[in-house]
């Protein structure tokens, strides 16, 4: 239950820092600073670890969904490996990009194939899995948006967007946040009753 509650305080950490780098992006504050944005680099790195980590333990060990296992791991590996790159790159700009392109490249690629391997799972089997196949559909939205978004400014209006690219980064994580809700919920409501069930033997 510990790795659950760590997971969704990650999730609130993480759209936060999103927030929190759209206002730092946003023309009104503009507060772009190297050490700010290293020390929000870090808390985004950690989060996202600890949000997957909580995801592997509820899909692995209370779903017993273990062909989900390696594929979760390589996408907490590559998230970690690219956080590093990121903060490295901060420091020495422009070092690390290709690098850092090839590895957010192949964790695109692993983040698909987790995405079919969820939208084969049976719903009826694990009800809560319809936020997962939100989430997943919410990236896929807020990708072409942001590429779009992207092209517009490009060929339109040459001004800083990224303000508004990291307030669209924050919306998948509030669907991962519901699920692990949903999942101590249940949990919690499992565990009352295993509690409730011992106790009515008792009187018996």
């Amino acid at each position: 239950m510990l790795k659950i509650k760590k997971g969704i305080v990650s999730c609130i950490g993480l759209i936060l820092i999103n927030i929190s780098i759209s206002l730092i992006y946003s023309p009104i504050f503009h507060l772009i600073n190297p050490v700010i944005i290293i020390i929000i680099q870090l808390g985004f790195v950690w989060c996202i670890v600890i949000m997957w980590l909580s995801l592997k333990y509820i899909l692995v060990d209370l779903h017993k969904l273990s062909t989900l296992k390696k594929n979760i791991n390589w996408i907490i590996y590559l998230l970690s490996i690219a956080g590093g790159a990121t903060i490295a790159n901060s420091l020495f700009p422009y070092i690390l990009s290709g690098v850092i392109f090839i590895i957010l490249l192949v964790t695109a690629v692993a983040y698909i194939v987790l995405g079919v391997k969820l939208l084969r799972l049976d719903s009826s089997d694990f009800k809560n899995i319809i936020y997962l196949y939100v989430y997943i559909l919410s990236i896929i939205v807020v990708g072409v948006t942001d590429f779009i978004l992207r092209l517009l400014n490009t060929l339109i209006w040459n001004i800083n967007i990224e303000f508004i690219s990291n307030l669209l980064a924050a919306i998948p994580f509030v669907f991962i946040l519901l699920f692990l809700r949903k999942e101590l919920l249940d949990l919690v409501k499992k565990q009352d009753d295993i509690k409730l069930e011992i106790k009515q033997k008792k009187h018996f």
